[in-house]
């Protein structure tokens, strides 16, 4: 089996089109190399090439996961031969309307707060896989850390264990979850939900989130 191109819709940190012609790339048997920082794209090629022949990849169990943040569709589209015949092999996803500010990425952003919340009341050596595997790193497409302490980036779970246990110990420390979103302004939602009110016909997409929102702070009041 030979790889001759790829193409790419707004695949994790690869936003926007991508086009690879490895044709080009292997002409008169030409070698080339694949390189970059940390989040530049490089596994993302990889990730393209799997979820366009299988609709999976190794390193994400969920294929919707593949699409960029606040994007409204993402597809892979892989050409390969074999044998001597062409053949092409592709993947696609759509929000809802082609929106990246749709119902669903809200949901999104609270499902992974929902998350959060259990966290902060989980039993501190639950933590540690978790530490190990994603926090002591950065951000992907950044160099943010996800853990700091004082400003510092935690690298060594007994530093995180420490405040932990400090937190823990305390029952007046108190625990905040923040929701941090980028598709839609307070003022825009405030006047949204203020027609809702109002009795106005509104967007069912403010409708639904609506909905979400107000789900959401009931699950935080239980």
């Amino acid at each position: 089996m030979k790889i001759l191109s790829i193409k790419a819709l707004n695949i994790n940190s690869l936003k926007g089109k991508t086009e690879i012609n490895f044709e080009e790339l292997t002409k008169d048997g030409a070698l080339f190399a694949i390189t970059g920082p940390t989040g530049s794209g490089k596994s993302t090629i990889l990730d393209i090439i799997s979820c366009a022949l299988y609709g999976r990849t190794a390193r994400l169990k969920n294929p919707n996961d593949l699409m960029s943040r606040h994007s409204g569709e993402a597809y892979c589209e892989v050409e390969f031969e074999i044998r001597g015949k062409a053949f092409r092999s592709s993947w696609s996803q759509k929000r809802a309307r082609n929106k990246h500010d749709g119902a669903s990425a809200i949901n999104e952003v609270l499902s992974q707060i929902l998350k959060n919340i259990a966290r902060a009341y989980a039993l501190i050596e639950a933590y540690k896989d978790t530490f190990e595997s994603k926090w002591k790193d950065t951000y992907q497409s950044t160099d943010i850390p996800r853990t700091t302490k004082n400003g510092n980036r935690l690298i060594c779970f007994n530093e995180m264990k420490e405040s932990l246990e400090t937190i823990y110990s305390n029952p007046s420390s108190k625990r905040q979850v923040y929701l941090a979103t980028p598709f839609f302004s307070k003022k825009e939602m405030t006047n949204k939900l203020n027609n809702l009110i109002d009795n106005d016909s509104s967007n069912p997409h403010y409708i639904q989130l609506n909905w979400l929102l107000s789900s959401f702070i009931t699950l935080c009041q239980d």
